[in-house]
């Protein structure tokens, strides 16, 4: 993952061999990791919200801050991942994106609430959980444009299936016009290199993909 403002672009399918000779070649970045994220979800609720075990582990916000056709962009930063048990602070954080999506969360508990009891009241407040369990990695693309990086995702739980991520490199401080079009177009050359456009993947993020599986049905491949 890329911390602060980024441009992304996410699928979910299956990766041929071919995909993996590419990416085996680029530069490393960390992996493979086990992961197991609990991602919260809400009809309304726009913001990319998860509870995730171990490294990095907390209550994470990741928002959205543009589209622009197939590329999304988000910002996360690092202040947004907030240790369990919640703190008030990150307690009036969730209220308030709950609150944009039409939820009430409730008063501050009288003790800071841990993993069981926050997923307890995200529940009663209207939200649903899914367990995504997967194994990760990374490698940086570089092009004329700048550095892309190239995360894979095998997913075991809900439904075992590949993913591939592209995310631009930090954006926050810069002249965003350009910046912005260097990024999508850095974009562009690693799904090009990468021969992407090639692979049995469906374009979607994870917000997409939680409305999939919690209506019972599996992302087509």
């Amino acid at each position: 993952m890329a911390f602060g403002v980024h441009w992304e672009w996410r699928g979910f399918g299956s990766i041929s061999e071919a995909f993996f000779d590419r990416y085996g070649v680029l530069a490393y970045e960390f992996g493979p990791l086990m992961v197991e994220d609990i991602y919260i979800w809400a009809p309304n609720l726009e913001v990319n919200l998860k509870i995730r075990e171990g490294e990095e582990g907390g209550l994470k916000f990741k928002r959205p801050f543009g589209r622009d056709g197939r590329f999304e962009r988000w910002v996360e930063r690092a202040e947004d991942l907030y240790s369990l048990p919640l703190a008030r602070q990150g307690w009036e954080v969730l209220a308030a994106e709950l609150a944009a999506a039409g939820m009430v969360l409730g008063p501050y508990p009288e003790e800071a609430p841990g993993h069981d009891q926050l997923l307890f009241l995200l529940e009663r407040a209207g939200c649903q959980s899914v367990l995504v369990v997967k194994e990760r990695g990374a490698r940086w693309w570089q092009g004329p444009n700048g550095r892309v990086l190239v995360e894979w995702s095998a997913v075991e739980k809900p439904q075992e299936l590949l993913s591939v991520a592209l995310e631009s490199e930090d954006l926050s401080g810069e002249a965003m016009g350009a910046a912005n079009e260097e990024a999508k177009a850095a974009l562009k050359g690693a799904i090009e290199a990468l021969q992407l456009e090639r692979e049995p993947l469906v374009p979607m993020n994870y917000m997409d993909a939680l409305a999939v599986w919690l209506e019972g049905r599996e992302i087509g491949i």
